[in-house]
């Protein structure tokens, strides 16, 4: 897994300013195929409900995780 540092820009409300757009930084997670078929395998042996999976990988979503379980049956 390698971590990405991007930037956005995001709107904000401020009261003396207005509206006006922020950049903010976040971390951008990026997984290699065999990092997904590793978390997926994980997830199907461990019994483990999705939610735990997706917190403990920072994916985002549940959906991440199914999609990449799909690719793996194909």
């Amino acid at each position: 897994m390698e971590t990405v540092t991007k930037t956005r820009l995001e709107p904000r409300y401020d009261e003396q300013r207005g509206g006006h757009r922020v950049e903010v930084s976040y971390e951008k997670f990026i997984f290699s195929e065999e990092d997904k078929m590793r978390i997926v395998a994980e997830y199907t042996d461990s019994r483990e409900p999705a939610d735990k999976v997706v917190e403990r990988y920072k994916l985002s979503s549940k959906q991440v995780l199914f999609n990449w379980m799909g690719r793996s049956i194909e």
